[in-house]
């Protein structure tokens, strides 16, 4: 009895990786001559194909590389699932001016004029955020006087 190791080819898109991998069984049974099977210390599956379209989990059947003309493995294939998600990030905008939406005429005075923002998400979604408009205030139908 050896182990398995799942064999991959290629790299998930720009944006995602690889989370977790597990495959049943993870262990197959050999037979043959001894001479043969006794160097063996783990056997490995065909490819599993990962391309740009390998943004979602994978669930594959595949069969165990060859291993002679002689030694075979029992069971001949194992199922391979393969989680990939999309790479999330933090980002920090500290100094965000905050503007402020109102009916009223005359002079406002907002304290503080800027605040910090947290971001979490894909970093394909983060990565061009600007602070400018990220920070709005609506103070329509406000009465004059200090609000919180």
């Amino acid at each position: 009895t050896v182990p398995v190791q799942l064999r991959l080819d290629g790299e998930p898109p720009p944006d995602f990786r690889i989370v977790a991998s597990t495959l049943t069984p993870d262990v197959v049974e050999l037979s043959g001559p001894d001479s043969q099977i006794a160097r063996i210390e783990a056997v490995a599956t065909d490819p599993l194909l990962l391309d740009a379209s390998s943004q979602a989990p994978i669930r594959q059947e595949l069969p165990i590389e060859p291993l002679g003309e002689y030694v075979t493995a029992r069971p001949g294939s194992v199922r391979a699932e393969v989680e990939i998600e999309e790479v999330r990030v933090e980002r920090e905008l500290p100094e965000v001016p905050v503007d402020i939406v109102t009916d009223q005429d005359g002079d406002l005075v907002l304290a503080p004029a800027t605040v910090r923002v947290a971001l979490r998400g894909p970093r394909r979604v983060l990565e061009p955020v600007e602070a400018a408009g990220l920070a709005r205030i609506d103070a329509t139908g406000l009465a004059p006087g200090e609000h919180r």
